[in-house]
């Protein structure tokens, strides 16, 4: 099965953008196929982890700060973050995709990141990434359709 998690949170601004999106986007996520769960992590590891049965193919969907354009949209398979093991690419990846490595071997994925404008505390996404809300929804999406259609096949 495919599980597509949204992790971020909320009251950080921007981290939360991946679930704004989710929220957005589940409809069509949905449309794409049976096999497609979408997961609200927010900030609950465990809650992600014990949702994860082992075979599974995991799109996590967090917000990202690699010094990108904000409101980006990159893709990343856990394989080739597995050698970045030192380097923090969302602040929620030591927390979930290490956990997924470590305790999930069986279990293949990808993250979709948003490059974010600010995580300061607040309930709004910043301003820029409010005016790009509707193509940031649109090109996660895009990468969601890729991966699947892919087969969940190494990126």
């Amino acid at each position: 099965m495919i599980k597509v998690i949204g992790i971020g949170n909320r009251v950080m601004s921007d981290d939360g953008i991946a679930i704004h999106v989710l929220e957005k986007i589940k409809d069509e996520i949905k449309m794409i196929s049976p096999e497609i769960e979408v997961i609200i992590g927010e900030t609950d590891f465990v809650y992600c982890l014990n949702k994860i049965n082992n075979n599974d193919y995991v799109i996590i969907v967090d917000s990202t700060f690699l010094g990108l354009e904000s409101g980006k949209v990159t893709l990343l398979s856990f394989n080739s973050i597995a050698q970045y093991k030192n380097f923090s690419f969302t602040q929620h990846d030591a927390s979930l995709i290490n956990r997924i490595l470590n305790y999930k071997s069986s279990v293949k994925g990808c993250i979709i990141g948003i490059e974010i404008y600010s995580a300061d505390y607040g309930f709004d996404i910043s301003n820029i990434l409010r005016k790009r809300f509707k193509n940031i929804c649109k090109d996660t999406l895009y990468q969601i359709k890729t991966v699947i259609y892919k087969g969940g096949r190494e990126i």
